[in-house]
C-alpha cells in the first residue's frame, strides 16, 4: 500500500509542482531543473511535462482538468489509428507494446521509492545537466536553477559576454562570478535551500556590456511538499486511451 500511496503523488500532482518552480521579472528569468523531485532525472519530468506543453507558461492558465488531458496525451498508444483497440492494433508502430504499458511504466525505475522495503530513499542519486548528487528528495538542501535574460535584453546584449555574480543568502556566504555569452544562461548548479526562507537562495546579478546591472536579489525556490492518495500507478500499466 506505501508505494501506492507514494507514486500517486507523482500521477496526480506533477504538473501542479512545475508551475511553482518558476520566478520571472522584467528583465531575469529562472528556473529549477528537474523540479518533480521524486524522479531521479530530468528526463522522466521532461516526459511528462510534453504532455502539457504551456507548463511553464506563466501567463496562461491551465484549464481545470490540465491532469486528465495530460496523462491522456502520455497514455496514447503508439499506432496510427486510434479511433478503436482493433484499428490501432492492427496499425501498430514500434512503441506499441510498450505505450499500452501506460507513461508511468517508463518512470518506476527511475524514482526516489525503495519498492522493495517500501520506503523512500533518504539518500537519492538525482541526475543533472551538470552531474549527479546525493540527496533527500523530501527535504533537499540544494536546487539547480537556469537563469536567463528576457529576449529583450538578449536581443540588445548581441554577440557579447555579461558578467554574473551571485551569492548565497546565508550569512557568511562567498560571491561567486562568471562570465560567459548573454545569450547562455547562468546555471547554478547547487542553490542553497532552507525551511528558513530568509536563508535559502542567493541573491544574483547580471553586467550587461553596456555597464547597465540587473539584479534580482530574491532568487529562492518555493520547495512544495504536496501528499494525495489514490491507486492510479498500478492503474497505469493498463491504460490505454481511444479517440
Amino acid at each position: 500500500m506505501k508505494l501506492l500511496v507514494t507514486f500517486v503523488v507523482g500521477a496526480t500532482t506533477l504538473l501542479l509542482s512545475s508551475f511553482g518552480h518558476g520566478a520571472y521579472a522584467a528583465d531575469l528569468l529562472w528556473q529549477v531543473e528537474s523540479p518533480f523531485r521524486f524522479f531521479k532525472n530530468a528526463a522522466s519530468f521532461a516526459m511528462y511535462e510534453r504532455g502539457y506543453p504551456a507548463a511553464r507558461n506563466e501567463l496562461v492558465l491551465p484549464p481545470a482538468d490540465v491532469v486528465w488531458r495530460t496523462e491522456r496525451r502520455l497514455n496514447d498508444p503508439d499506432c496510427r489509428d486510434m479511433t478503436s483497440p482493433t484499428s490501432c492494433a492492427d496499425t501498430a508502430r514500434a512503441r506499441y507494446d510498450r505505450s499500452r504499458l501506460g507513461w508511468a511504466s517508463q518512470t518506476i525505475d527511475a524514482v526516489c521509492y525503495d519498492s522493495r522495503q517500501g520506503r523512500y530513499l533518504a539518500s537519492c542519486d538525482r541526475r543533472y545537466s551538470w552531474g549527479t548528487a546525493k540527496e533527500d528528495y523530501v527535504l533537499p538542501d540544494a536546487h539547480t536553477v537556469a537563469i536567463r535574460l528576457s529576449p529583450e535584453r538578449v536581443a540588445e546584449a548581441g554577440a557579447y559576454d555579461c558578467v554574473w555574480s551571485w551569492t548565497p543568502r546565508r550569512p557568511g556566504s562567498r560571491t561567486e562570478t562568471r562570465t560567459q555569452s548573454c545569450a547562455t544562461p547562468l546555471k547554478i548548479t547547487r542553490l542553497p535551500y532552507a525551511v528558513d526562507r530568509n536563508l535559502s537562495g542567493a541573491s544574483v546579478e547580471v553586467k550587461l556590456p553596456d555597464g547597465r546591472t540587473l539584479s534580482d536579489p530574491q532568487v529562492v525556490v518555493e520547495d512544495l511538499f504536496i501528499v494525495a492518495l489514490g491507486d492510479s500507478f498500478p492503474r497505469a500499466k493498463a491504460t490505454r486511451t481511444f479517440r
